[in-house]
């Protein structure tokens, strides 16, 4: 119970309402698509310092919107490192409106986390 107070507070604080905006990526922005077929573990840091740690469950989609010109491509080990601007986006795929694509599922999606100057690594949670 403790965990899904603390994550509901730490969305609240986060979450960033994106309503009348069109959030596709500006062209110096990418997205990453990133599978629900594993458990992954999310870290922010703000000047080095963990300022979260997210567990993201299997079956959650996330979509990861970063600078280009500050996020190498994803690593090769089921790892992801973002750095600078970014939006993170998670919606659990038993609750996608089948009629729509990815893309605008993800648009959609309930959780919405914006972050500005931080590094972010997603990775496999460990087991």
């Amino acid at each position: 119970m403790s965990k899904a107070v603390s994550l509901a507070l730490w969305v609240g604080l986060l979450a960033h309402a994106a309503v009348g905006q069109d959030n596709r990526p500006t062209p110096a922005r990418n997205i990453v698509y990133i599978a629900p077929n594993l458990t992954r573990t999310m870290m922010i840091f703000k000047a080095g310092v963990q300022v979260l740690t997210l567990t993201i469950p299997r079956g959650t989609a996330l979509s990861v919107t970063f600078d280009v010109d500050k996020s190498p491509n994803p690593a090769h080990d089921q790892r992801f490192e973002f750095h600078g601007n970014v939006e993170i986006r998670a919606l659990v795929v038993a609750q996608r409106d089948p009629a729509l694509r990815l893309e605008q599922a993800m648009r959609q999606a309930p959780i919405t986390l914006t972050a500005t100057n931080v590094d972010v690594e997603i990775a496999v949670e460990a087991r």
